[in-house]
């Protein structure tokens, strides 16, 4: 399991690093949320991910695994995508958002269906 997570991060690391340099993205890290709809939808979806969290390991008993926090991240890094796709385009700080989505949700798909 260990090496399928690194691996997978080792991708995802390389691939950031070559997108960013060849779409020449700069960092973005004066503003952590693009306007007041996205810093809202982002702390929305986030309280109603730990409200499923505490229901699926408390109220119901499932047990709560370590990998659904990551779920939850892949999630808002989508909807982080969205919103700046729409809001700064000429950025194209989406398309990171994208592939560390992507690469969080690949991680997880590969421990549910692989080790666990």
């Amino acid at each position: 399991m260990y090496v399928y997570t690194v691996l997978v991060f080792l991708a995802y690391l390389i691939t950031y690093f070559i997108l960013k340099n060849k779409l020449h993205i700069k960092s973005n890290e004066e503003k952590l949320h693009i306007n007041t709809t996205h810093k809202i939808t982002e702390i929305t979806i986030a309280a109603i991910a730990l409200i499923i969290l505490f229901l699926i390991g408390f109220v119901f008993d499932y047990g709560l695994k370590p990998h659904y926090p990551v779920v939850i991240l892949s999630a808002i890094l989508l909807v982080r995508a969205l919103f700046e796709r729409k809001y700064m385009k000429d950025s194209k700080r989406h398309v990171l958002s994208i592939l560390t989505s992507s690469a969080l949700f690949i991680m997880f798909i590969g421990i549910e269906i692989f080790f666990i």
